[in-house]
């Protein structure tokens, strides 16, 4: 069935008792078609229309055709319509609505549009709200939202809960999400993104352009709980704290301090073209491990405050420490192949083999338990003291001698050669045998002169 036009507008401004009058001429003008619970009227078709029967040409005009309210002017007030299925009794309540929430007083009103519905089968459980569209544009969804296709926001997003995207969301705007957001498919931002929160990412992060964390501020930070890995150049230029492990497979730039609490791998060559200061120990791992230089000028290891100690292990066949082709083994110095050519002690020096020297050597005072062996064409024993030379021996005889043939020794200007005594130019003045001694050539006495035998001349 079909209502009549009614001759006048509507308007839920109107008294109570226009709204009582409508209800009547609705229910004379259409006859109810199935019974329904006392106190409700249904009808096949209701139409109500304004005076001139002619279709609104601008959104928001004032001749609405249907106008539901209330003249009662009061703020967080609802004007609603309930749809769904009427239950035994009257108080049950609707399973969806649709209200206007006055939301001022001032003036002439204003206030939101809200959508809700139930999710109980319960006839006692009210509708919840689940979309709002604010007076000032701001559309706030409480639940899910699904968009099939395409979503376009020319204007700022709230989400205070989840926002889940299956397929592809594109944001002109601001975005803000206070809630979780699951998005099952790529996620594209083609500006500047800003957040001021944790983000977490459980799968894989892949920046394919820079990446910049922070702006250099002191407060500014990096904080990695998990392995690391790093396939090309990455540049830190602020402080970068990792708890866990950094695996870098490639290159890598520092241009500010690195500061790492906890172990670090390096899986290929370290590159440093500046200083580095450790604060901590060197530790290598490696079976056979090298420190190098490759640089023109030289390496040197110091210390500017304490000392410098290179040593070998503890115990076993490595404990040396090889410096060039001499080997240091705890207080010996040698070779590789004869350790301890060298032994230091506090006070003294022990040499298990032979001592040469091919410039002079000073001693302030030596002991020597086996020869000592000069090669030079010309050697000289020189002391240059002012008390003295001593040559003796505390337990044994001193011999000086020359093993040569035609050797000689020449103590001040006395020749000794084998058992003749004489001079530079006249070696056998005095010739030495077993119980008798002779002169080639005269002998001068000064003094008296005792001959213990018989005095044999044969010349005048």
């Amino acid at each position: 069935h079909r209502a009549r036009p009614l001759p006048n507008r509507v308007r839920g401004q109107r008294t109570m008792q226009s709204l009582v009058v409508l209800t009547v001429v609705l229910a004379l003008v259409a006859p109810a078609c199935v019974a329904v619970p006392t106190g409700t009227t249904e009808y096949s078709t209701m139409q109500i229309a304004n005076e001139e029967w002619a279709p609104e040409e601008t959104f928001g005009n004032s001749q609405a055709n249907l106008q539901l309210g209330v003249e009662a002017n009061k703020a967080n007030t609802f004007q609603d319509i309930g749809f769904g299925y009427v239950g035994n009794a009257l108080q049950y309540k609707p399973p969806a609505v649709i209200a206007y929430e006055q939301t001022s007083s001032d003036g002439e009103t204003k206030g939101d549009l809200v959508f809700g519905t139930r999710s109980s089968t319960s006839g006692a459980a009210a509708a919840r709200q689940l979309l709002r569209v604010r007076s000032d544009g701001t559309v706030e969804v409480d639940g899910n939202l699904q968009v099939d296709s395409t979503a376009v926001f020319n204007e700022q997003v709230n989400a205070f809960y989840g926002l889940g995207v299956g397929e592809f969301l594109e944001v002109s705007g601001t975005t803000t999400v206070t809630g979780a957001c699951d998005f099952g498919d790529t996620m594209r931002v083609r500006k500047a993104a800003t957040f001021d929160a944790s983000v977490t990412v459980k799968g894989t992060f892949i920046a394919l352009g820079n990446y910049q964390i922070g702006d250099q501020k002191s407060s500014d930070s990096l904080t990695v709980n998990a392995a690391t890995s790093h396939n090309g150049a990455t540049t830190y230029n602020g402080p970068a704290t990792m708890t866990d492990t950094l695996d870098v497979h490639g290159a890598a730039t520092f241009q500010s301090t690195v500061v790492v609490s906890g172990a670090t791998t390096l899986s290929t060559t370290l590159g440093v073209t500046g200083a580095v200061t450790l604060a901590a120990d060197v530790t290598m791992s490696k079976a056979s491990a090298a420190l190098t230089h490759g640089g023109a000028t030289g390496l040197a290891i110091s210390s500017t405050s304490g000392k410098v100690t290179i040593t070998g292990a503890s115990s076993g066949t490595n404990q040396f420490v090889d410096v060039e082709s001499v080997r240091f083994t705890d207080l010996t110095i040698g070779t590789s192949n004869d350790a301890d050519l060298i032994t230091l002690a506090d006070g003294a020096v022990t040499v298990a083999g032979t001592v040469t020297a091919t410039g002079a050597a000073t001693l302030t005072s030596a002991t020597l338990s086996d020869v000592i062996t000069m090669n030079k064409d010309s050697a000289t024993l020189t002391h240059s003291g002012t008390n003295g030379l001593i040559i003796s021996s505390t337990s044994g005889n001193v011999a000086i001698t020359a093993t040569q043939a035609a050797a000689f020794v020449d103590v001040e200007s006395i020749r000794f050669t084998n058992l003749k005594i004489g001079t530079a130019t006249d070696d056998d003045v005095i010739t030495m045998a077993d119980g008798g001694v002779t002169v080639a050539g005269t002998v001068a006495a000064t003094g008296a002169t005792t001959l213990q035998s018989t005095l044999g001349v044969t010349g005048v």
